[in-house]
């Protein structure tokens, strides 16, 4: 297939190590609150119970917390501000790609946390902090059929969203069949829209693919009737292509029109 959705979070099931050690759990790091039979948030500081059990029910929607395998997530609030520690395999935190992974968490989050800016943590069994991530930006998903979606980034809103679904049903990209994902995030001139969508490994390497694609995004540029910074980018969100395109905008390497690239069968 050539469009794909974002990583799912039980990917990120394989990096995670589990529980923290009997002695960690000895170094008051703070209430269990058991989400499912084998899953808990750990509390302290300042957090309440209530945190706990939004952002474990968060973890369940978004299918970290499975109840296949035991996990602690730790959540802590004091003058420093809100941090989420979740406890992986050594090394894990090298990794770009899962460390993207626990990005996109911490976004989806954050809103039900205070908001932002909140700090997402992986660390060892033993708790030690291996890697940080400040997440600054909401990230919030709205569904245009049970296999589409656009998820956006603050401060991008949700009428800026809604615009951008319409626009992908009314080119027929979001037809309601196989699985797509579209980001939507806010440029920093603080006014244009990013559009990124979710492409298989390798697209971007296909030049008849690209220039496709690009006069897909002159299509939603149109439709939104503004430019737009279009983006072509894998499932961990690294971007591959981008261009600034205009509406009605002519690509350079023009080629014959098509209907909005779609999966290979």
């Amino acid at each position: 297939m050539l469009i794909k959705k974002i990583v799912p979070l039980i990917f990120l099931g394989f990096f995670v190590f589990g529980l923290v050690t009997w002695y960690s759990r000895s170094k008051a790091i703070g209430t269990r609150h058991k989400i499912t039979d084998k899953e808990s948030v750990n509390y302290s500081g300042d957090a309440t119970e209530a945190d706990a059990d939004s952002l474990g029910k968060m973890l369940v929607d978004m299918g970290y917390f499975d109840n296949q395998n035991e996990k602690d997530v730790l959540l802590r609030k004091d003058t420093d501000g809100t941090s989420i520690s979740f406890v992986v395999q050594d090394g894990v935190w090298d990794d770009p790609n899962v460390v993207s992974a626990f990005e996109s968490v911490g976004r989806q989050v954050a809103q039900s946390l205070g908001g932002p800016p909140l700090n997402v943590d992986l660390i060892d069994d033993s708790i030690n902090l291996m890697k940080r991530m400040v997440i600054t930006k909401t990230e919030t998903s709205l569904k245009a059929s049970e296999t589409e979606s656009v998820r956006y980034l603050s401060p991008a809103t949700p009428e800026q969203a809604s615009a951008l679904v319409d626009a992908l049903k009314a080119i027929d990209y979001f037809d309601g069949g196989s699985t797509k994902d579209v980001y939507l995030d806010i440029a920093s001139d603080d006014e244009t829209q990013m559009v990124s969508v979710v492409v298989q490994d390798g697209v971007w390497e296909d030049v008849e693919m690209v220039a496709a694609f690009e006069r897909f995004g002159v299509d939603v540029a149109t439709h939104l009737g503004l430019p737009i910074e279009f983006h072509i980018i894998d499932s961990y969100r690294n971007s591959h292509f981008s261009k600034q395109l205009q509406p009605g905008e002519i690509p350079a390497e023009e080629v014959p029109a098509e209907e909005a690239p779609q999966p290979a069968e």
